[in-house]
């Protein structure tokens, strides 16, 4: 689904290569589910929609404007 994933290997290289190929929200290499609420937490795919912790998550409160001028 796309939320979370884990990669357990010593070899941190392969762990990184193979982490960003990774299509997942959080990726955690050689542990799993250490959240910080510094840190945006959220899903690819079919795994939710929107970010929760962070910036990122307190501009899912936001709404977005844009404002056009001609001078």
């Amino acid at each position: 689904m796309g939320l979370g994933a884990s990669v357990w290997t010593k070899d941190l290289t392969a762990a990184d290569r193979i982490a960003r190929q990774l299509e997942a929200g959080s990726v955690w290499v050689n542990n799993h589910f250490q959240l910080h609420a510094n840190v945006p937490n959220g899903g690819h795919k079919q795994s939710g929609i929107g970010v929760e912790g962070s910036k990122e998550g307190l501009k899912e409160f936001c709404n977005v404007q844009a404002i056009f001028w001609q001078k």
